[in-house]
């Protein structure tokens, strides 16, 4: 099997998911460069630990479990891997002069923009812990510029802060274009969703439609042929339903078309697939049923159309043809089955569950009423 790609929606709500699982291999490959540049073994060894501590956190983002949680270990985990990197590198920049750590600290400062926008994001269920962080963030630079401006000659904060606030606005821009973008996706997501679900689903009864059960059947059919499962299919037809639409017009028979619907989804199990195949007939494809289970709940759903009061003189009953996959059956001759019992329930005097043998002759089982 293909792997399934996330769509324009999911992306959207889960930006950072995926956004740790683009940047965090970027964030350990520069670890790696830093600690290749590094004056010392101690700059060696702390880049080499940051890097895998970065694939470390890259891995969890693919771990199971609850996402939410995973999400925000995660966001925890990616915040203190900036302050653990930010305190080396200003360790390493006051107490052992490393030029290499000096030009990490001016990196830091130059995305600090970016920073705040992400805990301020990250953390929007906790927003006085994201900004509380930048707020930290900058006050730790200006607390240290007089060691750096001692190394470097030059002041990182003010040399920073001017190049921060250019980044910043080029920041706000990219987090306006992304929140449209974000909006766009979703709302994109639900017309998608609205017209798959206009093109599956039978307008009226909001029950899967016909086209829907010409793709299933086959697919249903071939599977449960390759497995050795059981599988009985239904076809249901109300009797004389035309005299209804002819007596009390077309809004009451769909009136009740939509009631037996309800009155079918009650009647069915969980794992049954209801159909409105066209007009006044209903399928219905029962997988991993046995023929004798199928009539019970064929029976069952004749009797509550039967006791249902529909507000009507007159009685509302359905035929009901029930056939079971033979070994070597295809999905048109199983078809063709249910319908010939169906049909043989009509003219047997309607109101009857019958069930369709090999041969195609419809029959009830021993012991049946």
């Amino acid at each position: 099997m293909f792997p399934t790609l996330p769509s324009q929606a999911s992306i959207a709500r889960n930006w950072h998911l995926y956004l740790y699982r683009l940047v965090l291999p970027l964030l350990m490959l520069w670890s790696m460069a830093q600690a290749w540049q590094a004056d010392d073994s101690l700059g060696l060894f702390a880049g080499a630990l940051t890097a895998a501590l970065f694939l470390l956190l890259w891995g969890a983002t693919w771990l199971p479990g609850p996402q939410a949680v995973r999400m925000r270990q995660v966001d925890i985990g990616v915040s203190l891997m900036v302050w653990v990197s930010l305190g080396n590198s200003l360790l390493q920049a006051t107490l052992f002069r490393s030029s290499a750590s000096i030009d990490t600290l001016a990196a830091y400062l130059y995305w600090a923009p970016l920073l705040a926008v992400y805990w301020g994001m990250v953390f929007h269920d906790r927003r006085r812990f994201g900004l509380g962080q930048a707020v930290l963030y900058y006050a730790t630079f200006l607390i240290m510029d007089a060691a750096v401006v001692r190394l470097a000659g030059r002041s990182l904060f003010l040399f920073g802060t001017f190049q921060a606030v250019a980044q910043a606005l080029v920041v706000l821009l990219l987090v306006a274009i992304f929140s449209t973008l974000h909006a766009q996706m979703i709302e994109n997501e639900a017309l998608f969703q609205r017209a798959e679900h206009r093109a599956n689903h039978d307008e009226l009864t909001g029950l899967l439609n016909r086209r829907t059960f010409s793709q299933h059947l086959p697919t249903i059919v071939r599977r449960s042929a390759e497995k050795k499962l059981e599988l009985s299919l239904m076809l249901i037809d109300f009797d004389h339903f035309k005299s209804i639409n002819d007596r009390y017009g077309h809004s009451v028979g769909d009136q009740m078309l939509m009631q037996v619907a309800t009155l079918f989804e009650m009647g069915l199990r969980v794992d049954d697939l209801l159909y409105r195949w066209g007009g006044d007939e209903f399928a219905v494809i029962m997988r991993d049923t046995d023929i004798d289970t199928a009539y019970k709940v064929a029976e069952r759903l004749r009797q509550k159309v039967e006791k249902f009061n529909f507000g009507l003189e007159q009685a509302i009953t359905i035929s009901i043809g029930v056939a079971n996959l033979r070994a070597g059956e295809s999905h048109k001759e199983l078809f063709r089955r249910a319908d010939e019992a169906m049909l043989s329930g009509k003219q047997g005097g309607h109101n009857q569950v019958e069930i369709a043998i090999a041969a195609g002759v419809a029959a009830r089982p021993a012991g049946a009423a």
